[in-house]
């Protein structure tokens, strides 16, 4: 019997992470055609799936017209496309071309490619059968199997796109899919292919019997690679995945060491509180890409923050914090049972949709006014200038953020921001017994390095995470934006973004759906890394609920970040210097500047 979808190799996974030739929107790609021992392969879809997936990765989904485009752009070959070639293709191969990045120009571009697979499979297996709402099939039943995501009917232009992906003729001069294989031999057309003017129609889509041979274009897993970080280091394939199902496997995610474990300012022991360092990791607001959500800015807008939005998820995980710390406490713990009203309340609040105040719409569209256009990267101190603006408008919590620029916190300046008005509702001091001071979420963002973090810096950085009013930082590694929220020994624990789950809304978490939607805001592991491995801008985050809180971190900041450090992360005064002139309170960023090298601004953090 023939093997079915094989799962990954971790060594592979984790070690190698197989070939890379570039990287799109979050994920890493490679076309078997320039992988020296792929490079003369054609495989049926099945062994296409099953090479792509021992790296962790899988045949490519072309869920979005960018990501369409760019893929066109890779197969596109001048000779191929015939001079009388009109219609969609030709439209489309000029517009790809206009997408692609310098980092992609020669990936296929010289190549004469004629066709690959893609994920896109039909539901018409077991399963698939006495579904109304896959009929009919050829037009409602494709999914990519890589995510099983169903696709857009087949007959219309899928939703965010300015065109149809499908061909409009084939072998038998009609539009795609046509099945036309099984009228032949009574093979079913059942896979999605990427044909290159192969019937003189530009590149388009076609659906094509899966056992014939073509190479094929791999894209990162997310489910794959989410599996190996779960699992043990070193531990052989063979049973793994059974062994993970039942439980038997113990997930690397805290390290067993008798060096203390911070989280967000609280002290565990590894070995003895393991649990407990675990549920605390688990109780924090969990914010990832998500999918399929109302469009951003109108019908046309983006419906996926997939490969943008990671800082401005992280940035949603510091203000949720915030928000939990202030009305549940820094102990509260959740389960999947809570159904808390305080705390089901602070997650609507950043739902996805247009009406939650701080939603990926509104971060996004907020962004604007920073000048960030919606779908370009946010750095640090940017998505901090953003919720800065967001937190006027929720009267429930009052809180009031600032940002410290120029490496200095200002105490004048928060004094004079947390005390200066009342809040708008009398009873807020009654609730939180800090009179009139408004709860304040301090933010600093920083610069530690030119390329890597300078290691004077770690000692100071590792005790931020030590403080009691610890909000983590905002930071990340190369490429990617990450919420550090705790550290042990030398590494730095975190919150990992980049996942792409589907959108919608808890509301009172009283459906099975609701239930299984609010547990997807709850990372089980958290990750680690080397704290020198971390990108050198950074925000390192507090919160002071009360006037007394702030005193006590100014204390530890001058007794413990400071005084002992002989170059500190960061300096703190009473009264602004007289010959001091900060960049503006409202500035896009402290500091703006190009540095020379092979840096694509939508993908590296912002130089600070």
């Amino acid at each position: 019997m023939r093997a079915l979808v094989r799962y990954a190799t971790p060594f592979v996974c984790v070690i190698n992470r197989g070939p890379k030739q570039f990287f799109f929107r979050g994920h890493n790609y490679f076309f078997t055609g320039h992988v020296p021992e792929l490079a003369n392969r054609k495989v049926d879809w099945l062994d296409g799936r099953n090479i792509c997936r021992e790296y962790c990765m899988d045949l490519v989904s072309l869920e979005t017209q960018e990501e369409n485009n760019m893929i066109f752009r890779l197969i596109q070959q001048n000779p191929r496309q015939s001079a009388s070639s009109s219609g969609d293709a030709t439209n489309v191969s000029k517009e790809a071309s206009n997408v692609m990045r310098s980092s992609l120009n020669s990936f296929l571009f010289a190549d004469d490619v004629p066709y690959i697979w893609t994920s896109g499979r039909l539901c018409d297996f077991k399963g698939c059968e006495n579904r109304s709402d896959l009929e009919p099939k050829n037009v409602y039943g494709w999914f990519w199997s890589a995510n099983r995501e169903k696709l857009a009917p087949t007959n219309k232009v899928p939703n965010g796109w300015g065109y149809n992906p499908w061909s409009s003729t084939g072998h038998k001069k009609q539009r795609q899919p046509d099945n036309a294989e099984f009228d032949i031999n009574g093979t079913s057309e059942s896979c999605l292919s990427v044909l290159n003017n192969v019937y003189n129609d530009g590149i388009a889509w076609h659906d094509v019997a899966c056992y014939h041979e073509k190479p094929v274009v791999c894209e990162d897993s997310e489910e794959l690679l989410n599996y190996v970080a779960a699992t043990n280091r070193g531990i052989p394939m063979d049973g793994m995945f059974e062994l993970y199902l039942e439980g038997s496997i113990e997930p690397d995610d805290i390290p067993h060491t008798r060096d203390p474990v911070y989280i967000l300012g609280k002290r565990y022991n590894a070995i003895q509180e393991l649990d407990i360092i675990r549920q605390d990791v688990l109780s924090k607001l969990w914010f990832t890409y998500r999918k399929n959500f109302v469009p951003i800015g109108g019908d046309e807008g983006l419906t996926t923050d997939k490969g943008w939005g990671c800082m401005l998820r992280c940035g949603q995980m510091v203000l949720a914090q915030a928000l939990i710390t202030l009305h549940l406490g820094r102990n509260w713990m959740w389960e999947p049972e809570t159904r808390d009203p305080t705390y089901l309340n602070i997650l609507s609040k950043f739902m996805d949709k247009r009406q939650a105040p701080f939603s990926i719409h509104q971060i996004a569209m907020m962004g604007v006014s920073e000048n960030k256009e919606v779908g370009q990267w946010f750095g640090p101190n940017t998505v901090a200038q953003v919720l800065k603006k967001l937190v006027k408008y929720d009267e429930w919590s009052s809180l009031a953020i600032h940002i410290a620029l120029d490496n200095t916190l200002v105490v004048s300046d928060i004094r004079e921001l947390c005390l200066s008005e009342s809040c708008s509702e009398g009873s807020r001091s009654a609730r939180f017994g800090s009179g009139d001071w408004k709860p304040l979420l301090l933010v600093v963002p920083l610069r530690l390095g030119l390329q890597e973090i300078n290691p004077i810096y770690v000692s100071g950085l590792q005790k931020c995470f030590q403080f009691r009013q610890s909000l983590g930082v905002i930071g990340g590694k190369p490429n990617l934006a990450l919420y550090f929220i705790g550290c042990v020994g030398e590494e730095v624990i975190y919150l990992d973004p980049h996942t792409t789950q589907k959108s919608g809304c808890v509301e009172n978490k009283e459906t099975e759906e609701e239930i299984d939607l609010d547990c997807t805001y709850h990372c089980k592991y958290a990750s680690r890394i080397n704290i020198l491995s971390m990108d050198p801008s950074v925000a390192v985050c507090f919160f002071c609920s009360t006037e007394s809180d702030f005193n006590e971190l100014c204390h530890s900041i001058k007794k413990d970040l400071i005084e002992p450090e002989k170059q500190p992360l960061f300096e703190i005064t009473h009264e602004k210097p007289k010959q001091w002139t900060p960049t503006l309170d409202d500035a896009v960023e402290a500091a703006d500047f190009d540095v020379s090298g092979d840096f694509d601004s939508e993908h590296e953090f912002e130089i600070l």
